[in-house]
């Protein structure tokens, strides 16, 4: 890579962190040593609608479920790693914490849809359309997983090819 091309990508990074914490505000953080690392808080709750927790013991009424089918933490964090060649070249590398805060098959689908976003981008900066994205996939799997929809619903990552009964 040229320096002129590492240039332009790293003051491309500095306007996009920029651009992200004045639309993000408190839910994006610059971390490690001189905000090499960007977290952006994800609501997994309805962040428009008022708040329906119920007391600590009981399922808030829009929970998502985590990979052991406990309700989810309130929201996610999107850690993005801008390297050198982001974004004329790769995507940033991307987390989703906490790990297991998502099914495997939702966890797959998030991270994919950070490569799928910087293919559409044309090399230009995608953090925002990431977050887009991953918001979007957060209300889907919000509305997926409510109380009304999860009667007889079985989120086994392994067993969504199975057949609907096992042969005896």
């Amino acid at each position: 890579m040229e320096a002129g091309e590492r240039a332009e990508n790293l003051e491309r990074q500095a306007e996009e962190a920029e651009a992200l914490a004045a639309i993000y505000g408190d839910d994006f953080v610059r971390a490690c040593d001189g905000g090499t690392v960007w977290e952006i808080r994800v609501p997994l709750g309805d962040p428009d609608g008022p708040d329906e927790r119920r007391p600590s013991d009981e399922v808030p009424f829009d929970a998502m479920l985590t990979r052991d089918g406990t309700p989810a933490p309130d929201c996610l964090v999107a850690r993005v790693v801008p390297v050198e060649t982001y974004p004329s070249r790769t995507p940033p590398l991307v987390e989703v914490h906490p790990v297991g805060a998502l099914i495997q098959h939702r966890m797959d689908a998030a991270l994919a849809a950070m490569d799928e976003e910087h293919a559409a981008s044309d090399g230009d900066v995608c953090v925002f359309a990431f977050v887009t994205r991953l918001r979007e996939m957060a209300r889907a799997w919000r509305d997926e997983d409510r109380p009304s929809r999860r009667t007889g619903r079985h989120d086994d990552d392994d067993d969504h090819d199975a057949p609907a009964h096992p042969a005896i």
